[in-house]
């Protein structure tokens, strides 16, 4: 059987074929992964599996199957191209280069040059650690200038005092788009108004990047019950948001005294109170008549598949 790659030709009998096969299984690739690369990445054929697999724990990997899983292709790569990796990210300030690998198996297309680009030009955009920045979000070095600089500039115009150190503080911002931001906004407006609040929607995002993860059901139902309990201080809103949402849920259900504040305080204590994840979602349906229809639909939307 022949097999046809852009740079050459492999022939193969069906006896290496089994071959390689049975040298993927026994190293511990599933069937379904062996059948899907096999044909696809000649780099299967060079080695034994079980060879690079002894070579990536000596490395320090801890899990080199499922990195491999990610990234076939390092199957193919020579140990010296590896080894000249790990020391090449340690010389560029890299403390720990094979989590970073982890996280990141693309890393291995990466040249040093493309690396060392990525870290001048992130200096020269104002950001005074990009070794530590590309360590919280690897996913930048794939990310080009014009992406970065597009993700600066949109949110200067949103209003952002200082979206360096904003990227600096929660690099993950890379991954939400400008229409994501702008909801985010938007909804943070509408709650800012609702209390009468002086400060803005940049400030609260400034100052509590963990608004950035909310999801968006759960800042609905928190500011839904907010108004209708009355409550208008944005603190305790903005605080509620850090809370586990199927505690705070169980704790208004089974609350006498339907007091936002109060329930807050309960729901931040509650911790496994309620059970498991699964266990707590039952109970939300098992007394759904005890929430708004409305909240009870949102969280639906947003939590029960």
């Amino acid at each position: 059987m022949t097999y046809i790659y852009k740079e050459k030709i492999m022939t193969l009998s069906k006896q290496e074929i089994q071959s390689r096969k049975a040298d993927l299984l026994d190293a511990g690739f599933s069937i379904d992964f062996v059948q899907k690369n096999i044909v696809i990445y000649n780099s299967l054929f060079k080695r034994s599996a079980g060879e690079t697999i002894i070579f990536l724990l000596a490395r320090g990997f801890k899990d080199p199957i499922k990195l491999i899983i990610s990234s076939p292709s390092i199957l193919g790569l020579n140990f010296i191209n590896i080894d000249a990796k790990i020391e090449g990210l340690k010389k560029r300030g890299f403390k720990n280069p094979v989590k970073l690998i982890t996280l990141v198996p693309a890393i291995f297309a990466y040249s040093f040059d493309n690396i060392d680009a990525k870290i001048e030009g992130l200096k020269k955009r104002g950001f005074k650690n990009p070794v530590k920045l590309i360590t919280s979000f690897p996913s930048i070095l794939g990310l080009n200038f014009i992406n970065i600089d597009a993700k600066i500039e949109g949110l200067k115009k949103r209003g952002f005092k200082n979206p360096v150190k904003l990227i600096t503080s929660f690099p993950s911002i890379f991954g939400y788009s400008l229409d994501n931001i702008d909801w985010r906004l938007r909804y943070f407006c509408k709650l800012l108004k609702f209390c009468s609040s002086q400060i803005t929607a940049q400030d609260i995002m400034e100052g509590n990047t963990t608004l950035w993860s909310t999801k968006r059901e759960k800042m609905q139902i928190l500011v839904r019950i907010a108004y209708n309990l009355h409550c208008t201080a944005e603190k305790e809103v903005i605080s509620a948001l850090s809370c586990n949402l199927e505690n705070f849920l169980l704790v208004y259900i089974f609350s006498e005294e339907k007091d936002f504040r109060t329930i807050r305080l309960h729901a931040r204590k509650a911790k496994n109170k309620y059970g498991t994840v699964k266990e707590r979602r039952e109970k939300i349906q098992k007394f759904s008549d005890k929430l708004p229809s409305k909240i009870y639909s949102m969280y639906c939307k947003g939590y029960i598949r």
